[in-house]
């Protein structure tokens, strides 16, 4: 799948969800079709797991704040939390 497939302004998404289905549902690897998707826009059988390996291996929380403004709202607020 082409990089320009991914939306470039997520918070203008009316389902953010279904957006990041049907782009799995289109990947070349026939793994994060079966895993992340499943018939009806549903999520597969292991979305869980896939999304929560792309977020500790693949994603940039920085160059997600640059596009989405309610991510660096809460990550700016989670940054002001006392510690403890």
């Amino acid at each position: 799948m082409p990089f320009t497939a991914i939306p470039r302004d997520p918070e203008a998404l009316p389902n953010a969800k279904h957006a990041l289905l049907a782009l799995c549902g289109r990947s070349r690897s026939k793994s994060i079709r079966t895993d992340v998707t499943a018939t009806g826009s549903r999520t597969g059988p292991l979305y869980v797991s896939r999304i929560n390996e792309f977020a500790s291996t693949k994603w940039n929380v920085a160059e997600a704040e640059s596009v989405s403004q309610s991510l660096r709202r809460a990550v700016d607020r989670i940054g002001r939390l006392p510690a403890g």
